[in-house]
């Protein structure tokens, strides 16, 4: 059962642009002057879809998002660009981004992402690549090299991080995945920065996912500094439920329960779908840690789904938060998304809806109106 959430999913991309260096794998398109991101001289197999995201009056300055997918010379490729409209209609490029997936061999898959931004005088400019090759080995192994690079002052690239993953089966039938995290040291070059090591296992119905963070602990070994537990039951094929703790350290240095999610999954009688998502923390946003560790109810997320016979779908997503003017009170509404996506007789999707906000005395004001469009080309 899968949900979007586009307000969100727009939020998350302006915070992607802002943390790329951190090594977020962001779609981009590169620069002239690399030689490997030039365009494809023709496409085929390729489609687009365009969202225009608009205020409750429908009027400018609005946002453009466009997404192409195509495939040409053996790779898959994706383009994205988010244009910002002013009120003359004229747009300006805000993020342009190429994803190009290539299979090398029957075991091998190479993966670029590049992005792009636009400088102080309104030129693109190249924020940062990022390229994935992941090769398949005897005995069900597998490895991942991950390399983030962004340009340096000298107009080359230089490497800001680096991720080696091995996934393996072991022998109680788990999955193993360790992934050692590579950034630039106090002199030239690469060291170990952060060791994730995850475990898959599942019994019957039951997934259980067990996730350990390490940091360097200064005298050449691995400290543990944040834990994740995560466990899936599938209860029937209409219901499943899937509860996560996050444990970090504390002042005193010990592990202790500071985030649990518990998401649900369920479809009623009448064959709508449901999903709620609860965030519980160990604070409070405006106060103090809580001192004996309990976690407090600090996020609810509602979402809906109806399935016409017809096709079309309508999605009405709620969130509730805490009001920081009041922190300690129960959960408000906060926001809600109305969407309703459907399909014509050639096949091409379109998605329209609105995004309310809500105040402190529950009133509510549409902020958002969004229309998306798709296309074959």
């Amino acid at each position: 059962m899968k949900y979007r959430d586009d307000s969100r999913r727009w939020a998350f991309v302006v915070a992607a642009i802002a943390v790329v260096g951190l090594g977020v794998h962001s779609i981009a398109t590169a620069q002239v002057r690399y030689s490997y991101a030039q365009p494809p001289a023709t496409q085929k197999k390729s489609a687009a879809t365009v969202t225009e995201w608009r205020d409750a009056l429908g009027r400018s300055p609005a946002t453009q998002v466009t997404e192409k997918r195509g495939t040409t010379g053996g790779r898959d490729t994706k383009t994205s660009s988010w244009d910002t409209l002013s009120g003359g209609g004229s747009s300006q490029h805000a993020v342009e981004g190429e994803e190009e997936t290539q299979r090398l061999d029957d075991k091998t898959v190479r993966v670029v992402h590049r992005l792009f931004g636009a400088d102080a005088n309104g030129n693109r400019k190249m924020l940062a690549i990022t390229e994935e090759e992941k090769r398949t080995l005897p005995g069900g192994r597998e490895t991942l090299v991950r390399t983030v690079s962004q340009p340096d002052l000298n107009g080359g690239l230089q490497v800001i991080r680096r991720d080696l993953e091995e996934t393996k089966t072991v022998s109680s039938g788990a999955t193993e995945s360790r992934t050692t995290v590579l950034r630039p040291g106090l002199e030239q070059g690469l060291v170990p920065h952060e060791q994730v090591l995850k475990i898959d296992r599942k019994q019957g119905d039951v997934q259980k996912v067990h996730t350990t963070r390490l940091l360097p602990n200064g005298n050449g070994g691995w400290q543990i500094n944040k834990e994740e537990d995560s466990v899936i039951k599938t209860e029937s094929k209409n219901a499943r439920t899937e509860e996560e703790r996050v444990y970090q350290r504390h002042a005193q240095q010990n592990l202790s329960v500071a985030k649990r999610v518990v998401t649900r999954d369920w479809k009623d009688a009448t064959g709508q779908e449901h999903r709620t998502v609860e965030t519980y923390l160990t604070n409070t946003p405006g106060t103090t840690v809580s001192g004996d560790g309990r976690l407090n109810l600090d996020h609810r997320l509602r979402v809906v789904r109806l399935t016409s016979p017809d096709g079309t779908q309508q999605t009405e997503e709620q969130q509730e938060d805490r009001d920081l003017n009041a922190p300690f009170n129960a959960l408000r509404v906060a926001q809600k998304t109305v969407e309703i996506s459907a399909s014509d007789r050639t096949g091409h999707n379109t998605r329209q809806g609105t995004v309310e906000a809500f105040d402190g005395n529950g009133n509510t004001r549409v902020i958002w109106v969004f229309n998306t469009q798709q296309t074959k080309q």
